[in-house]
């Protein structure tokens, strides 16, 4: 089992990949008590399963959802993205993160089974799980304009 530190350096590593490669924004991790996701949000979730299970959430304002998709669509950050192409980037980026940290930490975690993202809006978004879990929190800055959490719960299953 890798270290909860070693986890959090791979979800880091695979947020960053992701981020700048497949949707073109630069990522620097943020002071934990320096921004807080005010107003209405988009989560991404998708959940894994194996000997290792639990649930990666990422989640950000609307603005920030509408940059994300208009950069993976290549339009314009003037054409505001709708609603439907903004839950669809939200659940993509989860998908391609986990997928990132699955590659990187399958070795270590045994093999993982991954669902289908689910796309949540709302105010005060949590990602939460039930006892025994251990919790990873990144909060990042994009491109130094937008902020993001993401959620790493994760407990091993014993299989």
């Amino acid at each position: 089992m890798l270290s909860k530190t070693s986890i959090e350096e791979s979800l880091l590593d695979s947020v960053k990949e992701v981020f700048e490669t497949m949707i073109f924004m630069d990522i620097e991790l943020s002071d934990e008590n320096e921004h807080i996701l005010e107003g209405p949000s988009f989560m991404g979730l998708i959940t894994f399963s194996g000997d290792v299970e639990g649930c990666l959430g990422v989640c950000c304002t609307n603005p920030c959802a509408a940059t994300i998709s208009a950069n993976m669509l290549g339009s314009e950050p003037d054409n505001h993205a709708g609603e439907q192409e903004m839950k669809d980037a939200m659940g993509e980026v989860a998908n391609m993160v986990l997928g990132s940290f699955k590659a990187r930490a399958e070795g270590e975690l045994g093999k993982i089974q991954v669902s289908i993202p689910t796309v949540v809006c709302g105010r005060e978004l949590n990602n939460d799980m039930v006892a025994r879990t251990e919790k990873v929190l990144l909060k990042i800055n994009l491109q130094g304009e937008y902020f993001a959490e993401l959620t790493l719960l994760y407990r091993q299953t014993g299989k």
